[in-house]
């Protein structure tokens, strides 16, 4: 975010970041080791899902299960996917039968920003922040109108990836 000063000089403020402590810090100020992905890389046309960011961007290990589209998730800190907390804006969405979450099937479209945070937060959050937290925070639509968008690509070896969203500003 910028800050314009009276000279028309732009002021870049410092990253936010709500995971860490569950109040708003700065990312300098937070005990732990984190990352932010921000909406720059989610926008690369190489990037077709969560799990490509994750692989991409931040420095978690990524386990793909099989071939496109197959089951992906992520281990933080050398533990199990089912021993970290992933969140969609602030709220879990961990599985319920095992634990973890699967990255492939989110896609990318709608995501503003994605706030990685390695090492221990099960006091703040429980056991299942125990290697750490994924918190995607999604975008806001602008418009009190409803929104749509759509996507299609084609890819090598009859791989085909269609996304569709919508959205509307409830305020």
């Amino acid at each position: 975010a910028a800050e314009k000063k009276a000279g028309g000089e732009a002021t870049v403020l410092s990253p936010i970041i709500v995971t860490a402590t569950r109040s708003s810090e700065s990312v300098f100020d937070i005990p732990q080791s984190c990352t932010i992905i921000d909406s720059g890389e989610t926008e690369s046309p190489m990037v077709k899902n969560m799990a490509d960011i994750m692989r991409d961007y931040s420095d978690v290990r990524v386990d793909s299960f099989g071939s496109v589209g197959a089951q992906t998730t992520v281990s933080i800190r050398g533990l199990n996917s089912n021993q970290s907390l992933y969140l969609l804006d602030g709220r879990p969405i961990n599985d319920i039968n095992n634990g973890g979450f699967d990255f492939s099937k989110l896609p990318v479209e709608n995501v503003e920003r994605v706030e990685v945070v390695r090492g221990p937060g099960s006091s703040l959050y429980g056991s299942n922040a125990l290697g750490g937290m994924v918190n995607i925070i999604t975008k806001v639509p602008e418009s009190k109108r409803p929104t749509f968008s759509s996507k299609s690509s084609y890819g090598m070896f009859g791989t085909f990836d269609q996304a569709f969203s919508h959205g509307l500003n409830l305020g």
